[in-house]
């Protein structure tokens, strides 16, 4: 697992093949103890990684303005919280 710095995807291809294993990114803060995603393993034929939310959390997307909730590839601001178990 890499956390606390970008890995590239090529990065990551390059790291599994030496290593024989999965190598993933995780992303969080302090505050959220400790990640909040962590990105699917990286196939070749993808565009993009996919970061679902890890375990207990929620995430979601807003209008600064508006407070509605955006969909996928828009801009606005990242709410993060525990889900309560």
């Amino acid at each position: 697992m890499s956390a606390a710095a970008p890995l590239s995807a090529d990065l990551a291809g390059d790291c599994s093949a030496k290593l024989g294993c999965i190598v993933k990114q995780g992303w969080g803060m302090t505050e959220t103890s400790p990640a909040v995603t962590m990105a699917e393993p990286f196939r070749s034929h993808q565009r993009r990684l996919r970061w679902p939310a890890g375990p207990n959390t929620e995430i979601k997307v807003i209008d600064l303005e508006t407070g509605d909730e955006l969909g996928i590839d828009q801009h606005g601001e990242l709410l993060v919280r525990a889900r309560r178990s």
